[in-house]
């Protein structure tokens, strides 16, 4: 849902009635010529809001100046630094201390009225500021929508695929959308915003040869990589081995990742040393809520090659994403320079996550049904997920002694499971994966 300039967020606290409420909001619509006034009730009690006997606004966008002074002086907004950073997910906050059945309930009530407002993150020159960005699987999906946030930021972004046909077209809608968005701009936006640019860089995640490859191209055309983003996994297959001798969830999920992310460090602790205006480099791994299935450690080694199927394949995928929070929390600990987060970003049903599942004969129309559903209750848009992703990439208020390390849970930073939060099993983690590598005649400096 989209919120208009002059939209107000409301909760409304017991001892408020619903016809009451409504008598506010038609007072905020006649008074102020308001053309959306939304009203939520408090269900779980005066005490998780404060008891109180007057309106509470806990989030907004951009007020007008005559209502956020009436509102302010009438002690109706709680908002510590209203409206200058305009949307703030006060909502979320509040949502996260709640009991879980409760929490889950009302942020998928609440989820359009979460979204990032993306106007206060900054936007750069790429003439003067060329700040690069790499991110795995931006042709779709997640990875789509970061791209087009990244490119309307000036941002020179690499879409790295497997298939280049794929990739080309994606540019070519990316850039349709750029600039349909931009023919919104105001004048004095239009004079201050400018588009980067996308480059696609082949690259195939089950095969090593082919990640080494495209690290090489890189190198030579580009001189700095201020933000890499490891996006790209498969998720929820049937039992499979690479080429290079590795389970396929777990190698497109961590492995690559971690061959990829190592190999162009060297290049990211350049860009610190010689672009330092830039702040620091980036490395942001997409995680899964899944990752909280494992409920203890397991060597990596260990396949999970068991029936059915259709539990062990979770199981992979799970400790595959345990692995790669496992990786950022490395990555934070041996490269203080560097900002290094894995990102949750929500419970995205509508991608190709599940197109096995959803194709197969008969069945498939069950699971279809079923992920729907799912996704009714429990799951968040593409859209919101790309933007959680995206404030991690570029909010300047994160820094490596602060956030590197962190893991983020759409707009918000929490601990993950305690499997993945263990520093004994990352370091187990990152010791299997180089003797891995080494033993495949792939070393690092």
């Amino acid at each position: 849902m989209h919120i208009s300039s002059s939209t107000i967020i409301c909760v409304c606290a017991s001892p408020f009635t619903a016809d009451e409420a409504s008598n506010y909001g038609n007072a905020y619509r006649r008074k102020y010529n308001m053309k959306c006034v939304t009203w939520i009730f408090e269900l779980l009690g005066t005490d998780k809001f404060r008891a109180c006997s007057r309106i509470r606004v806990l989030a907004g966008l951009r007020l007008p100046h005559k209502v956020h002074t009436w509102a302010t002086s009438s002690g109706h907004i709680i908002h510590d630094d209203f409206p200058d950073t305009h949307l703030r997910a006060n909502i979320q906050s509040h949502c996260y201390k709640l009991p879980c059945s409760w929490k889950t309930f009302i942020l998928h009530m609440l989820g359009w009225a979460l979204s990032l407002d993306m106007d206060s993150l900054p936007y750069i020159n790429p003439k003067n500021d060329r700040r690069v960005a790499l991110i795995t699987a931006g042709n779709s999906g997640i990875g789509y929508f970061t791209v087009l946030h990244l490119y309307l930021h000036g941002y020179v972004v690499y879409i790295a695929g497997r298939s280049k046909t794929r990739g080309m077209k994606s540019i070519e809608n990316l850039k349709k959308e750029a600039k349909h968005t931009a023919g919104r701009y105001s004048r004095p936006e239009r004079l201050s915003r400018f588009f980067g640019e996308l480059h696609f860089l082949e690259m195939d995640l089950s095969s090593l040869a082919s990640v080494l490859e495209a690290v090489a191209h890189f190198i030579t055309c580009e001189k700095n990589l201020n933000l890499l983003i490891n996006n790209a996994g498969n998720s929820f297959l049937p039992y499979t081995t690479t080429p290079d001798g590795f389970e396929l969830q777990l190698q497109t999920n961590y492995v690559a990742p971690f061959l990829l992310t190592t190999k162009l460090l060297p290049l990211m602790e350049k860009t610190v040393d010689f672009y330092p205006e830039a702040g620091p480099p980036r490395i942001i791994y997409i995680t899964s809520v899944t990752h909280r299935f494992v409920l203890r450690y397991f060597n990596l080694s260990t396949r999970f090659h068991y029936r059915p199927n259709a539990l062990f394949t979770w199981i992979r995928y799970a400790l595959a994403k345990t692995a790669g929070i496992h990786f950022m929390k490395m990555l934070a600990l041996r490269n203080p320079r560097l900002i290094c987060a894995s990102v949750q970003p929500g419970i995205v049903m509508s991608t190709n996550y599940f197109a096995y599942w959803t194709r197969l004969p008969i069945i498939g129309i069950l699971f279809w049904c079923l992920f729907q559903l799912f996704s009714f209750i429990f799951g968040t848009s593409i859209e919101k997920g790309a933007q959680a992703v995206f404030k991690c990439c570029v909010d300047p208020a994160l820094t490596p002694r602060n956030n590197s390390g962190s893991h983020y849970d759409l707009f918000k930073e929490t601990l993950p499971a305690s499997v993945a939060s263990n520093m004994d099993y990352a370091a187990q983690s990152w010791i299997w994966t180089t003797h891995q590598l080494e033993k495949r005649n792939i070393e690092f400096s």
